[in-house]
C-alpha cells in the first residue's frame, strides 16, 4: 500500500491536508492508478468512423464488378471491325442499304451486318438464321455506297470508318480504294 505524505498549510483558507505533489510517492500513485481503457463515446465514434469507411469502400467494389462486366464501346467497335476485315473470312460487298450490308465470302455464303433499333439497338451479323452478336446500344447506324460505315450509341459517342472490303461485281471481287 502506498502512502501520501501530506503537507500542512499555515495560510487562511487553504485546506490543511493536501498532498506534496513533488513528492515520488504521489508520482507512483498516479502511475498506479491511471485510467485505463476507452470511455464510451470514443467507442461509438470509432465504430461510426469504421463503419462509414466500409460503406464506401463497398459501394466502391460492387460499382467496379458492374462495371467489369460492361463492354467497352471502342473496344467493341475495333473488335467489329477486325470481325468484317479479316481477310479469313474473304468479305466483299454485296449489297448496301441503311438498315445493313450484305457481303458474300468466297464461298458465296451470304452475311448481312443488321442492326436492329427497335428491339435492342444491337448490330448483328446474320448467317442464314443464325446471329452473331457485334454490338450493343447503338443508337444510329448509317453505312453509304463508298462503306463508310458510323455508328452513334446512346452514350453520345460515334465511331466513323471505312470498311476495306472488296466490291463485289457480277460474282468478282474488285480491292477497295483508299
Amino acid at each position: 500500500m502506498t502512502v501520501l505524505r501530506f503537507v500542512e498549510s499555515n495560510k487562511p483558507g487553504k485546506p490543511m491536508n493536501k498532498p506534496d505533489y513533488r513528492s515520488s510517492t504521489y508520482d507512483r500513485y498516479l502511475r498506479m492508478h491511471r485510467r485505463r481503457g476507452f470511455t464510451l463515446i470514443e467507442v461509438v465514434l470509432a465504430l461510426s468512423v469504421l463503419l462509414i469507411i466500409g460503406n464506401v469502400m463497398i459501394r466502391g467494389q460492387r460499382q467496379l464488378m458492374a462495371n467489369a462486366h460492361r463492354p467497352i464501346p471502342a473496344v467493341q467497335w475495333y473488335l467489329m471491325l477486325h470481325e468484317l476485315e479479316n481477310p479469313a473470312h474473304q468479305f466483299s460487298v454485296y449489297g448496301v442499304s441503311e438498315r445493313g450490308v450484305v457481303m458474300r465470302n468466297a464461298f458465296k455464303k451470304e452475311y448481312t451486318l443488321v442492326w436492329t433499333p427497335k428491339k435492342s439497338n444491337t448490330l448483328w451479323l446474320l448467317v442464314g438464321n443464325s446471329r452473331i452478336f457485334l454490338m450493343d446500344h447503338v443508337q444510329n447506324f448509317k453505312v453509304t455506297r463508298d462503306q463508310q460505315l458510323t455508328i452513334k450509341l446512346d452514350t453520345g459517342e460515334v465511331f466513323q470508318s471505312r470498311l476495306l472490303l472488296p466490291q463485289s461485281v457480277g460474282g468478282a471481287y474488285v480491292a477497295p480504294t483508299r
